[in-house]
């Protein structure tokens, strides 16, 4: 997460970070005022984005996820920055709708839609690709970490994350860009 956070919309993350976190006293403070500020600057975040009980949602859960990932001292893998992307990609979601209940009604039909062994086999397939991909034991012995098939793979997973994703959520009520709403 905080690798994302410091390539992403890099003009109002180092905004954010020189007015509010490092005025607020960041991570010299300790752990738990580390934390608060974290989650104030995502709220500021969230605000900037929309006064909306799904954009502080949005700002809640990303604080919320960057917090544990420096708390827990995350490695960087393949299969966390899938996990991660993938988190982005949800959370983003919430930037379509206009109320919480209408979120929640997406994802139960969202949910509803896919058979259920299509689901299984998602779940499946990312998990397996995902215990694979982040296995360096594995890597080291079947691909000699060629960077070339370390790409391939990356490729594979990231098109089987996007199948799975068009296999789960067919039946989504608009395509709009999620920006469109501010």
């Amino acid at each position: 997460m905080k690798n994302f956070w410091s390539r992403w919309n890099i003009t109002l993350s180092h905004w954010l970070r020189d007015y509010v976190y490092i005025p607020m006293g960041g991570s010299r403070r300790g752990k738990l005022w580390m934390a608060w500020s974290i989650f104030v600057v995502f709220v500021v975040s969230a605000l900037w984005h929309g006064a909306s009980i799904l954009f502080l949602l949005w700002g809640g859960l990303h604080a919320f996820f960057l917090v544990l990932e420096k708390h827990f001292g995350v490695r960087s893998t393949l299969g966390y920055h899938l996990w991660v992307i993938t988190l982005t990609f949800s959370l983003w979601q919430l930037f379509r709708w206009e109320t919480l209940n209408d979120f929640l009604l997406f994802v139960q039909q969202c949910y509803q839609s896919a058979p259920l062994d299509i689901r299984l086999w998602s779940a499946l397939t990312i998990a397996i690709i995902t215990i694979v991909i982040d296995n360096a034991t594995f890597q080291r012995l079947i691909f000699g970490y060629s960077s070339s098939r370390r790409t391939i793979i990356l490729e594979v997973s990231t098109l089987t994350l996007i199948l799975t994703w068009t296999l789960l959520f067919p039946h989504s009520i608009s395509i709009n860009f999620c920006y469109l709403r501010f």
